[in-house]
């Protein structure tokens, strides 16, 4: 893979067409070109530019209808692509954004300008893309250990929250905010639970102490879920609490593997009563008690007679019942 950034370049004029090849050689970009708007259609699938420099008035497809058509080529949504044109007419400009460009260049453009400004626009969307990537891989990782973290602003009463977080809570967010009001959080959780996860947080805000909980979450299916909270709160220098910070985990598996295992370990899985370790464990926290408060109690043993006349005839499964 060549890590040399590849530029297109698209003007009907060859003159201009190589100077602007010489500007963006100087910019360290590998130069490709076109000179109408179906050849840089075509030049663009057949290796995706890193940049495009484009030129408005063009024989057949223009500059506008161009940068429309690369945009929903497949990689073309987030490709910079720089117009260059000779209108310097507010329409114009209108016309480019609309039609997908990131920004224009006005001619005669002055070389070294025009080299810079591609370097510019070269590392911002290099910024971008690994912004978009570091965010993926975060939700992708959220998503496999089904933890979401949130904000929640004091001052403008926002809370923000990654995709995750509303996923786990059930809350049907627009896929293009991930934003909603506090009290709209708190709605989604147990109403059992609620007031003490409010209160909590309150109380974190007041005391500065970190808050966590286990609590309950309703979905829209009806099912509910056990989640994990734990959240901070950030303090300016005044020592005015400004945000709470918090992230939150799924945790219903979990719930239900320890309850699984507590079942197991302390009832039979025959007749699903008690145990003798359950039994014994009983018994002295019993006798702890007693002891703590100088009382006494009594063990009370049940037994049936004959019982094992009724395994014997009835069998085994009739006496488990």
């Amino acid at each position: 893979m060549n890590s040399t950034p590849l530029a297109l370049i698209v003007d009907d004029d060859i003159t201009l067409r190589v100077l602007a090849r010489e500007a963006l050689e100087q910019a360290g970009c590998r130069v490709e070109d076109a000179a109408t708007g179906q050849e840089a259609l075509d030049a663009f699938q057949r290796e995706t530019p890193d940049i495009i420099l484009l030129d408005v008035v063009m024989p057949g497809m223009d500059g506008f209808a161009t940068c429309a058509a690369l945009r929903k080529l497949p990689g073309g949504a987030s490709v910079p692509i720089l117009i260059m044109t000779g209108l310097d007419d507010v329409r114009s400009i209108a016309t480019a954004y609309d039609a997908g460009a990131t920004d224009f260049v006005t001619k005669p453009w002055n070389a070294l300008v025009l080299s810079h400004r591609v370097r510019y626009m070269l590392r911002a969307s290099q910024a971008v893309e690994e912004l978009l990537e570091r965010e993926m891989s975060l939700a992708e990782a959220q998503r496999i250990a089904r933890l979401g973290n949130w904000r929640w602003n004091l001052s403008t009463n926002r809370f923000i929250a990654s995709t995750q977080t509303f996923r786990i809570l059930g809350i049907s967010a627009d896929p293009y905010s991930t934003t909603v009001s506090f009290e709209e959080f708190l709605s989604h959780i147990h109403e059992t639970d609620r007031p003490a996860v409010e209160s909590g947080i309150r109380q974190a805000i007041a005391t500065g102490a970190p808050f966590r909980q286990d609590h309950r979450v309703h979905m829209p299916t009806g099912n509910i879920r056990v989640v994990h909270h734990y959240a901070e709160v950030a303090f300016e220098q005044g020592g005015a609490a400004t945000s709470v910070v918090g992230t939150i985990q799924d945790i219903t598996d979990q719930k239900k593997a320890e309850a699984q295992i507590h079942f197991l370990s302390n009832y039979d899985r025959l007749t699903r009563l008690p145990n003798r370790q359950l039994f014994q464990d009983r018994v002295t926290q019993a006798l702890t008690t007693q002891k703590r408060h100088e009382t006494q109690g009594a063990i009370l043993l049940v037994n049936l007679d004959r019982f094992q006349r009724i395994n014997d005839t009835r069998g085994p499964k009739c006496g488990d019942t």
